[in-house]
């Protein structure tokens, strides 16, 4: 016969295991679950600005100037100035390069093109349904509204240019569909 208090041991410590796997099980469904934020005010970002970091290459960063110039100004409304981070600071287009060379002189890493919102953002509105299905939010943080990643692997400075361009043009076609279909 068990006794009442190891019978209540014996309970409590399934339940603990029991509670462990739930909640295991939860963080790791968590890591694969789409997310549902939501943004609007795509149509009142009147100015969009560059900044690239972690590339040193004064030739690189003129190039990336001119296409994101040329490609903002076929892709994007007329009433989008561009510029730089300090003419526009509160959307920039971020190009991010995490890399290093390798002894052959080629780069491996990742670029990371993304439009952002800073904090003083007050024209993107963000929903997070998860959390709240009614209320809309202003932008808080420096965060991404719109990314794409590319994986490089020795890769050269015509090829990195190449795929950048890529990057910033389906960033912009993004960028453009959604000022239309969320203003």
């Amino acid at each position: 016969m068990i006794h009442r208090q190891n019978l209540d041991s014996l309970i409590f410590s399934y339940v603990k295991k029991l509670l462990f796997i739930l909640c295991f099980t939860s963080a790791i469904n968590a890591q694969f679950d789409p997310p549902n934020i939501e943004y609007k005010g795509f149509s009142k970002i009147d100015c969009l600005g560059l900044i690239v970091s972690g590339l040193e290459e004064e030739v690189l960063l003129s190039e990336m100037e001119k296409i994101f110039f040329t490609i903002g100004q076929e892709t994007l409304s007329k009433n989008v100035t561009l510029g730089s981070f300090t003419d526009c600071p509160l959307y920039p287009l971020s190009i991010q390069f995490v890399t290093k060379q390798n002894k052959d002189g080629t780069f491996s890493g990742t670029i990371s093109v993304a439009v952002e919102a800073t904090v003083e953002s007050t024209t993107i509105e963000v929903k997070y349904p998860s959390v709240d299905r009614e209320n809309w939010y202003y932008q808080v943080g420096f965060m991404p509204i719109i990314e794409d990643k590319i994986v490089l692997n020795n890769s050269d400075n015509t090829y990195i240019l190449h795929e950048t361009k890529m990057l910033m043009q389906k960033v912009l076609d993004q960028f453009a569909l959604y000022s239309i279909e969320y203003p």
